[in-house]
C-alpha cells in the first residue's frame, strides 16, 4: 500500500512539475479529498464505538479523527496518519529528488531513518520512499540487466543471512523489489485474461478495504456478530463483507470526491 502510493504520487507530482505554485494547492486538495473521504466515513463511524466504549469525549474523537493523536501515542487509524505527513512532504521531495544526479542516496537516508526508530508503522511506511524512488524508472519502462539482477540477489542472500543471524525483522524489507519483479512479470502476463479486471477491481476500492480492514473488527466485537466459536475465522468475514462495503462506499464516494475536488 505504502510503495504503490509513493508510485501513484510520483506519477502525479511528475505530470505537474512545471506548473505554478496554486497548481501544487489544487494538487494538495485532490490528493487529500481521496484519502479523507472514505477515511472519514468508515474510520469517523467506526470510532465512535470506540469513544463510547472508553467513555472518551467529543475532543478526544476530533483528536483522533484529525490523525493528530497517533503522533502522541494513541492507537488509530495508522496507515491514514502516517500517509498524511508524506503527502505534504511529497512535492517538496520530488523537488529535491529531481535535483541530485544520484536520488538513491536521499531515499535509502530517508527510509533508514524510518527504520532506525525500530517502529513497525514507522518500518512499513519506509517502502514509500523506495516506490516514489523506482516511480521513474517504471514510468520510462526501464529494462532491468542481468548484472542489476544478480546484484539484487546477492542483497537479499544477505539480508536473509543477517535476518537469521541477528534476528533484525525489518531487513525482510529488502525482499520488496524482487518480490515486486515477480508481480509484474506474473501481472505482464495476465493483462490480457479475465485475471486482469478482477485485479484492477481490487486496486480500485484499495483504500477502502484497508480501511475496513482495520475497522470492521471493531464492528464485529461491538455488536457481536460472530459467535465465539468462529471468532477465529474472522477474517474470512471481514474479506467477503469488507470487500462488498468497500465498493459500496468507493460507489458512494465517487461523485462526492469529484464534486470537492
Amino acid at each position: 500500500f505504502f510503495f504503490i502510493s509513493g508510485v501513484g504520487l510520483y506519477f502525479s507530482l511528475d505530470s505537474k512539475r512545471d506548473l505554478p505554485i496554486f497548481e501544487i494547492i489544487s494538487w494538495y486538495k485532490k490528493r487529500f479529498v481521496r484519502l479523507l473521504v472514505p477515511y472519514l466515513i468508515i474510520f469517523g463511524g467506526a470510532h465512535i464505538i470506540v469513544c463510547v466504549e472508553n467513555q472518551w469525549n467529543i475532543f478526544r474523537y476530533l483528536f483522533d479523527l484529525s490523525t493528530i493523536s497517533f503522533w502522541f501515542g494513541h492507537s488509530t487509524c495508522w496507515f491514514v496518519d502516517v500517509l498524511v505527513p508524506l503527502y505534504i512532504i511529497s512535492p517538496f521531495w520530488y523537488k529535491l529528488l529531481s535535483r541530485f544526479k544520484y536520488n538513491i542516496i536521499p531515499t535509502i537516508i530517508a527510509a533508514s531513518l524510518l527504520i532506525a526508530t525500530e517502529n513497525g508503522y514507522m518500518i512499513q511506511a519506509s517502502v514509500f520512499f523506495v516506490g516514489f524512488w523506482l516511480a521513474r524508472y517504471i514510468k520510462d519502462e526501464y529494462v532491468i540487466h542481468s548484472k542489476e539482477l544478480l546484484t539484487i540477489i546477492a542483497l537479499v542472500c544477505i539480508a536473509l543471512a543477517l535476518y537469521y543471524i541477528l534476528g533484525i525483522g525489518y531487513l525482510l524489507l529488502i525482499l520488496l523489489p524482487p518480490f515486486l519483479l515477480v508481480c509484474c512479470y506474473m501481472l505482464d502476463t495476465v493483462k490480457n485474461t479475465l485475471i486482469h479486471p478482477i485485479l484492477n477491481f481490487f486496486g480500485e476500492i484499495s483504500l477502502e478495504s484497508y480501511l475496513f480492514n482495520t475497522t470492521l473488527i471493531i464492528w464485529i466485537q461491538f455488536f457481536g456478530l460472530l459467535p465465539d466459536y468462529m471468532y477465529n475465522y474472522r477474517y474470512v468475514y471481514i474479506v467477503v463483507f469488507g470487500t462488498l462495503l468497500s465498493y459500496l462506499v468507493h460507489r458512494l464516494c465517487k461523485p462526492l470526491i469529484a464534486k470537492l475536488s
